[in-house]
């Protein structure tokens, strides 16, 4: 209830990863903020961590060809104000997109550079997903792709 936990029966001087498993938690929209933290047991020796977690949201939409059909199996990112990718995933056979647990922040969407090379598009779309406390869920609708 109070979020605190002890963990018995590890086996000392043996260095273990101690994270947060982020199904476990009762809000899906609340994720671990990494992958946790390694400690190493010592005897008689309680050990005091803090793993954080995040609220994140998700993004969603269509892909489509100009002049009609859907667009199945196109990597598609959310690319971070660094220019780093931040999510990725992959339209589904009718073209769905689901970018799920996104940390809150501003995010270009483009396609992977794969798949444009395939399709023979540019990568960027000139998409903007803001994910935040008042857009947690962000709805791109149908994203026509190509003229």
């Amino acid at each position: 209830e109070q979020g605190e936990v002890i963990v018995d029966g590890l086996q000392p001087f043996i260095p273990i990863l101690v994270g947060i498993d982020g199904s476990t938690l009762a809000d899906p929209l609340m994720q671990p903020e990494g992958p946790g933290l390694v400690i190493t047991p010592r005897p008689g020796i309680l050990q005091d961590i803090e793993l954080a977690v995040a609220t994140s949201g998700e993004v969603d939409g269509t892909l489509t060809r100009a002049g009609g059909g859907r667009l199945e199996g196109v990597d598609v990112e959310l690319v971070d104000g660094s220019g780093h990718v931040a999510a990725h995933t992959r339209s589904e056979y009718d073209g769905y997109l689901l970018f799920e647990t996104v940390p809150y922040g501003r995010y270009t969407v483009r396609i992977g550079k794969l798949s444009a090379q395939a399709l023979k598009l540019g990568a960027e779309l000139g998409l903007v997903a803001s994910v935040g406390d008042k857009t947690p869920s962000v709805h791109l609708g149908t994203v026509v792709v190509g003229k």
